[in-house]
């Protein structure tokens, strides 16, 4: 749980391998080199012999081997994101992707992290569809924060949360109370109202 300086010795697909001092190799796995990227790439990263910070996660004398980690000598972005909009907090995102199910959004005060925007959490109206065709990327969106996942890091946030509820008007009525509303259509069998 210390940092120290080390050399990138070799590069490969699933991360690299330092030195802590001559002799001494430790694995930097793929896994370990960024807070946000879920399959970062050492060879993207680095260069060969150049000389980053790491901290020491686990020594194993048994098995002869040290697991080292980048990410931990960088902030973790989702503990800013904690202290920055916390749970239950009201603020605008920018849309940055999205797919039929859902919108990726970012806050612009912590750009590497996108949070997840359900299409049943855009709208109270049964046409999700129709809202979600709405938004495309650069568009601003009002979103609450419903969850923030450090160690899986994720973060789910809900525009319906920031409307409200249209079932909220029968808060105060009674069942068998009157009530006057507005014809929206008819058809053979009902009201629409």
């Amino acid at each position: 749980n210390k940092i120290y300086k080390c050399r990138i010795v070799k590069l490969a697909d699933f991360g690299a391998f330092v030195e802590l001092e001559p002799g001494l190799t430790a694995l930097l796995h793929q896994s370990q080199l960024s807070w946000t990227k879920k399959n970062a790439s050492a060879k993207k990263m680095f260069k060969l012999h150049e000389m980053i910070d790491v901290v020491i996660q686990e020594i194993d004398e048994t098995k002869r081997r040290v697991a080292v980690s980048y990410k931990l000598t960088q902030d973790n972005p989702y503990q800013k994101m904690s202290e920055l909009h916390p749970i239950g907090s009201v603020d605008e995102a920018e849309v940055v992707s999205k797919n039929e199910y859902a919108l990726f959004v970012k806050f612009n005060d912590i750009p590497d992290i996108q949070c997840f925007q359900h299409i049943n959490d855009l709208t109270f109206s049964n046409n999700a569809e129709q809202e979600l065709d709405k938004y495309k990327k650069g568009d601003k969106i009002k979103v609450q924060v419903m969850e923030i996942q450090t160690e899986e890091q994720k973060v789910r946030v809900s525009h319906r949360a920031t409307l409200t509820d249209p079932f909220s008007f029968f808060k105060e009525k009674e069942k068998g109370g009157t009530i006057t509303c507005k014809v929206i259509s008819t058809d053979n069998k009902s009201l629409t109202v």
